[in-house]
């Protein structure tokens, strides 16, 4: 077994996971490496390389109601979009709050008489929040209970009301308190008083629970016309009402009549998930002051200022649902004869009040509610539970008074993980409640804010908690792969994630078992790190090095492993400086680099695993100034697996600048050397550096077998000419696609523009020729030239028979050959004959349909070939004629599969000569026929006679004129 095979010494065992997903830049801004972005053509597929972890993330569509993931907040529709609502900025001249009243009414004596309108605005309200406030009122009110027609004002105080709490964007929000108000002043039933009240910054410190205003005696609920007239706003906002607190929902949560732990730990989990962008949550209810005590236990179980990011509804029937989780709401409570309409609906979570829900485990199972909704379990309820337990009284005035003291200078943060305060309070209050230090350490790595920074005893606090060890921070506890299991949950935005970070570097760059695990060193997200102090880790990762240098004669395996490892977390995560480069270069150049160039060098790479971009550089620099790269041969210095793991996302193919290489450029050479084959555009690099290095013809031969792109031949020309003789690259004229760099090219071979005569007496002259014809040139009338051009560059292009001329060029010589088979002496070069010879097969055999105009530039140009000619080359086509070919009589037989609308070149010809006023009769024609010699002696000249007669009537256009040329010319 190789040394660099098996597990990593000791009892260790790595995560499953190769660290959370990441962006590899660098965390100090560094760019990536320079090879890394390159043309998609050029990239290597190494995904065998690397064990890519794949996120599969589902969602839910809550679109039914207007709202979806991380809408939480956010009103959609008439009321502000998803964008902020047109709200006032509060200033010296603008308040916070602003109160609005609106109901059916009339003045006596007021112009334009009664009915719904807004009655007063208190507050600054301008005319877009009092629109944005007015339209948002339902002006129906209906608690599913009869109401009395004529109730005593001791009735009045206990009917129903509905409080509905809502954003208007990201920062504003408001209740909209409404009343029963009987009849109004026109006698109509039904009317109702509605009391609104604005707050322009919901997120401020000051300020209570909004669900503590319920039944506040500042809630105006006048009963009658009379009333309803007489009544007015009071100057201040609504007081608490004194009936939510916390004694009072504790006594009810605790009600030995009725259990109700259990809905309330499905509740919390349903609104936590509902907050952060999951399905609403509807709440069946016996009565609407059950229904505000149930929303008055979910907010005391959060912080004020996060509660006031809690929206809810405390009466709601079910036709109402989709409008009001259309505004944002997370909770609406709907009186229980509902419970079948609502039940209809899939979009939210339905909780029955009075049902005994399935509870979860955090981690595993979801709590199920009767109806089968499946709530997955946040540690909030398990905090809640031991809470609830103990002194829950206790519990909120220690985290109302950890929140007030670590936001005394600004607002609280959003909707996302609110429970900091009480987590922390629970692990402050100390051994009572340690039944809920898990829940409470899950909820800080989730959210602890990042003032927790600026109080050092509560930063303390929330680090032991979260890394589950003494009240005095012993770190020694903690092993490292406990330190990342904790910052690997730390996901939520806050100080937590940036604390574990630098504890999880600090004891990572240090722990040789973690370092040398059987995968790759997972890190924070680069933010996170970027984020964290991280100078200690730093002094230990340069430590860590510089004792591995120490160990590295005594175990290069493990601590070549342990190196690059260090290395690449030390990159990653943005600690490396000078004096740590410096050390870990050291112990990597005596360890790692010679396993690379060894015959284990597969299993190193393997070992080690993926690198980042900044390590890679690294590594690559030293390979590249090692002395063994250069000890053998191109294609056979380093494994191809050793130079995918370098190169994972390709090394480009930019050419050196010269013909003596820097490091850098022979290792990318290598690189190409191993992909030439398969990578067409690497063989330019390859071909550079294997001449550069001293390779000959037979080295780069086989990475000419295909044309290559003329402007990547050229700069290998120019460094390499002597060495790159010309019937390499042939079949590059030849295939090349007609351009202005395909003609600057030819010039310069035929010797038209530089260094005349390089390449004479070479195949490459005429085939470059061939290349420089001028477009048509067959429809010239004096085409002798470039047709001599046409075959004698194309007998010069079978010197690279595998290589296809260019379409256009492979036309050009079929043309010539075609024209040279009708008209030999059209070859303006002495030996062109024999040329010609070498071409049968482009047009022998071949069936080829000729377009209109080279059909009609050949037929003009055979206009100087005699008929008699054209027929006698028919003739000697014919097998039946049994007539015996000279060399010139088989070259018309190439020509047979060569056609014009269907019918053979030669017969066409003969046809179209046939059709002219000057054309031979069938007796000159037949005479001219007997001339030619035969493969067997005529015994029978008679019936030689007819058989030829029959054989040239069957080519005149006409019989009765064939008859009369016949007799004429017979006579």
């Amino acid at each position: 077994m190789s040394q660099w095979e098996g597990p990593p010494p000791g009892p260790y065992e790595a995560p499953s996971h190769e660290g959370i997903a990441q962006d590899e830049v660098a965390p100090d801004g560094a760019a990536r490496d320079p090879q890394v972005e390159i043309d998609p053509q050029y990239r290597i597929d190494a995904d065998q390389l690397v064990d890519a972890e794949q996120s599969w993330v589902g969602t839910d569509d809550f679109s039914s109601y207007g709202v979806g993931p991380g809408s939480a907040g956010a009103p959609v529709g008439a009321h502000g979009g998803s964008g902020e609502a047109r709200v006032q900025v509060v200033t010296d001249g603008v308040p916070r709050h602003g109160q609005l009243s609106y109901t059916s009414f009339d003045t006596p004596g007021q112009p334009g008489g009664g009915g719904w309108q807004v009655k007063q605005a208190l507050g600054g309200l301008d005319e877009a929040e009092t629109a944005l406030l007015r339209d948002q009122v339902s002006t129906q009110f209906d608690a599913g209970v009869q109401l009395p027609a004529f109730p005593t004002p001791q009735q009045v105080a206990e009917l129903p009301r509905r409080m509905v709490y809502g954003p208007l964007g990201t920062v504003a929000s408001a209740i909209w308190h409404t009343a029963p108000a009987g009849t109004d002043a026109s006698g109509r039933p039904g009317n109702v008083f509605a009391q609104m009240l604005l707050d322009r910054s919901r997120s401020q410190v000051a300020g209570g629970r909004p669900i503590e205003l319920w039944r506040s005696p500042d809630w105006r609920t006048p009963f009658g016309a009379d009333a309803v007239r007489e009544t007015t706003l009071g100057a201040e906002v609504p007081r608490p009402g004194g009936v939510i607190t916390t004694a009072a929902v504790t006594e009810f949560l605790l009600d030995p009549q009725a259990f109700r732990l259990p809905v309330l730990s499905v509740l919390l989990d349903a609104c936590r998930q509902a907050m952060n962008g999951g399905p609403p949550v509807v709440l069946l209810c016996a009565s609407v002051d059950r229904a505000a005590m149930w929303i008055g236990a979910v907010s005391c179980l959060m912080s004020p200022e996060q509660s006031r990011q809690f929206f809810f509804s405390t009466l709601e029937r079910a036709t109402g649902l989709p409008a009001v989780f259309a505004r944002g709401v997370h909770l609406a409570c709907v009186p229980t004869l509902d419970a079948e309409a609502a039940g209809h609906d899939l979009g939210h979570v339905l909780i029955n009040e009075e049902e005994t829900p399935q509870l979860g485990d955090a981690g595993a199972d979801p709590h199920v509610t009767a109806r089968g909704d499946r709530v997955p379990v946040s540690p909030w309820s398990g905090l809640a539970q031991v809470v609830l337990a103990h002194r829950p009284g206790e519990v909120v005035a220690a985290a109302e008074q950890i929140a007030e003291r670590v936001f005394a200078d600004r607002a609280a943060s959003g909707v996302e993980d609110a429970l900091w305060a009480s987590a922390l309070a629970v692990v402050q209050l100390g051994e009572a409640y340690v039944e809920a230090h898990d829940e409470a350490a899950a909820i800080l790595a989730a959210g602890a804010p990042g003032e927790l920074a600026d109080h050092a005893d509560l930063l303390q606090l929330t680090e032991a908690t979260v890394l589950h060890v003494g009240a005095h921070g012993d770190k020694a506890s903690s092993s490292t792969a406990e330190v990342w299991a904790a910052a690997e949950q730390a996901t939520g935005s806050g100080v937590v994630p940036t604390l574990l970070a630098r504890v999880y570097l600090e004891s990572a760059v240090q722990d040789l078992e973690w370092l040398t695990g059987p995968h790759r060193v997972p890190m924070p997200p680069a933010e996170t790190c970027q984020a964290a102090d991280l100078t200690t880790a730093r002094a230990g990762a340069t430590t860590m090095a510089r004792d591995l240098a120490d160990m590295a004669v005594a175990d290069p395996v493990t601590v070549g492993l342990a190196a690059i490892r260090l290395a690449d977390l030390a990159d990653r995560s943005g600690i490396t400086d000078e004096a740590l480069a410096e050390a870990l270069t050291a112990v990597l150049g005596g360890t790692v680099v010679p396993a690379l160039f060894s015959a284990e060098s597969s299993t190193v790479v393997r070992r080690i695993g993926p690198l980042g971009p900044r390590t890679l550089d690294r590594v690559r620099h030293l390979v590249s100034g090692a002395e063994p790269l250069t000890a053998a041969p191109v294609g056979q210095r380093l494994h191809r697996e050793v130079l995918m793991w370098l190169f994972p996302t390709g090394c480009g193919s930019t050419l050196p600048s010269g013909t003596t290489l820097s490091g850098p450029d022979r290792l990318r050479g290598e690189v190409a050397a191993h992909l030439a084959d398969q990578l067409p555009p690497m063989r330019p690099l390859a071909t550079w550096t294997a001449l550069a290095e001293g390779g000959d013809r037979s080295t780069v031969a086989r990475w000419f077998a295909q044309p290559w792109p003329i402007e990547a031949l050229q700069p290998l020309l120019s460094a390499f000419g002597d060495t790159l003789t010309s019937d390499l690259w042939l079949g590059t004229v030849k295939a090349a696609p007609a351009s202005p760099e395909l003609t600057a090219f030819c010039q310069q071979i035929v010797g038209t523009t530089w260094s005349p005569g390089r390449y004479a007496g070479q195949a490459v002259v005429p085939v470059a020729q061939l290349r420089l014809l001028d477009e048509q040139w067959w429809r010239s009338e004096h085409p002798e030239a470039d047709l001599t051009t046409g075959v004698i560059g194309g007998s010069a292009g079978q010197i690279a028979p595998s290589t296809p001329f260019d379409p256009v060029a492979e036309r050009d010589v079929r043309v010539a050959v075609i024209m040279a088979v009708l008209d030999p002496s059209a070859l303006t070069v002495a030996g062109a004959d024999q040329h010609l010879d070498g071409l049968a097969a482009l047009v022998d055999g071949t069936t080829l349909e000729l377009p209109e105009e080279v059909w009609d530039a050949i037929a003009s140009y055979a206009s100087r070939v005699p008929t008699t000619d054209l027929v006698a080359g028919l003739a000697s086509t014919d097998e039946a004629l049994d007539l015996r070919s000279t060399l010139e009589q088989a070259r018309w037989g190439w020509l047979s599969g060569v056609t014009h609308d269907g019918v053979g070149l030669v017969r066409s010809l003969v046809k179209h000569r046939l059709t002219g006023q000057d054309a031979p009769g069938v007796g000159e024609l037949v005479d001219q026929l007997q001339t030619l010699p035969t493969r067997q002696p005529v015994t029978d000249q008679r019936g030689r006679e007819r058989q030829l007669t029959a054989w040239v009537k069957e080519l005149m256009p006409s019989r009765e004129r064939g008859l009369g040329r016949l007799f004429g010319g017979a006579g």
